[in-house]
């Protein structure tokens, strides 16, 4: 037996009331028209959310299951993991005192996901994009190893993959990224899209830091017979190390907010949780609550990388 009392669940410019009662044996159809409160209903009676009035009475020993009309259910989870999840929530808010102070496990989730997607990007931006750009910078017209061949398809690479907005870029790569990872869906072929651009922007900012540094150490390292290995690891890399930490915080906070859009191909993440439970579900509290999260990241984040980047510069001038 599942029974709703007085339950009242209030939004901006929505209010839920409602009286239910569901015995033993029942099969009960909620019918209504969009954003009139289904969803709501149910989410309440399995304490996804908290109703502001009421009570809810579930009989004993009966269990509420509750499957998201949503492909992906919990941000990528099948039916099992997200079972499971939901069985971990209830054992952490019975922790909790009373359950009065609930762990917020879906947020929790959330930038977990948007954390996984913004490391395996930054991880081919370091890895790729720093080789791609080191390409460009050696192979242009006047370069150490001048090569119209190679710089040209490189640059048409860096430019097309920039140029592209970036939602239908994603659209454009996914029959690729299902060749790839057999579906389109998840939180690894999400991430796919974002690490073409990481690359891309990456390069860019390597090969204008290269720039950037006194074309006499490059003579100098030129007339020590220095290999082109040498030059761009023992020269450009250490001269422009500062620069390009500065760069990578940039890429990285761009990277925050590639993370966001990738809902649509539901790798979750905290914009597709401040999308799904709070613009959906008419909670502007919470969706205010993601952005000043983001925020603090975006904040914690550059304020890092400038720190680095000024101890690096620091220490490169006292050498």
């Amino acid at each position: 037996m599942v029974e709703l009392k007085n339950i009242e669940k209030n939004y901006t410019n929505f209010d839920l009331k409602i009286n239910l009662k569901i015995n033993k044996g029942e099969i009960f159809g909620l019918i209504g028209q969009s954003g009139s409160g289904k969803s709501t209903i149910l989410r309440i009676i399995q304490g996804i959310l908290k109703a502001d009035k009421g009570e809810i009475n579930i009989a004993k020993n009966t269990e509420v299951a509750y499957i998201f009309q949503e492909f992906n259910l919990l941000y990528n989870k099948n039916v099992f993991d997200s079972e499971r999840l939901w069985k971990i929530k209830q054992k952490l808010c019975r922790l909790c005192e009373g359950g009065s102070k609930m762990i917020d496990t879906e947020l929790l989730i959330a930038i977990k996901d948007t954390f996984i997607m913004v490391l395996i990007p930054t991880i081919c931006a370091v890895f790729l994009g720093v080789p791609l750009g080191a390409v460009v910078f050696l192979t242009d017209k006047g370069g150490i190893r001048e090569n119209k061949f190679i710089n040209i398809p490189c640059n048409i690479y860096i430019n097309v993959v920039r140029s592209f907005p970036f939602l239908i870029f994603v659209v454009i790569l996914i029959p690729l990224t299902r060749l790839i990872f057999g579906t389109a869906f998840g939180l690894f072929p999400a991430s796919f899209p974002i690490c073409f651009v990481a690359v891309a922007l990456y390069a860019r900012f390597t090969e204008q830091s290269f720039y950037d540094v006194n074309s006499g150490i490059i003579d100098a390292a030129l007339s020590m017979k220095a290999s082109v290995f040498q030059i761009v690891w023992h020269f450009l890399l250490v001269e422009a190390k500062s620069s390009l930490v500065l760069g990578l915080t940039s890429a990285i906070i761009s990277f925050i907010s590639y993370s966001t859009v990738m809902g649509v191909v539901g790798g979750g993440g905290i914009g597709d949780y401040a999308m799904r439970y709070g613009y959906n579900e008419y909670n502007y509290a919470l969706v205010y609550k993601v952005v000043t999260i983001m925020i603090i990241i975006v904040f914690s984040i550059q304020m890092i990388g400038s720190r680095i980047s000024k101890n690096l510069d620091k220490k490169r001038r006292i050498y």
